[in-house]
């Protein structure tokens, strides 16, 4: 049954299709994930100006 649908052409495709949506995925997350890092750090160090740590 599993490889009747993965021999179809549009269980191809959507496979295809779902590959490239997760590596979309995962490079949105990794450009955000620095992004955020790059926000907290700056919050902390204006808390720790603001504390005169």
């Amino acid at each position: 049954m599993i490889k009747e649908w993965i021999k179809e052409e549009r269980g191809e495709t959507n496979i295809i299709a779902i590959i490239l949506i997760i590596l979309v995925v995962i490079v949105l997350a990794a450009i955000f994930k620095q992004q955020l890092i790059s926000i907290v750090n700056g919050l902390f160090d204006q808390l720790r100006d603001a504390l005169g740590l």
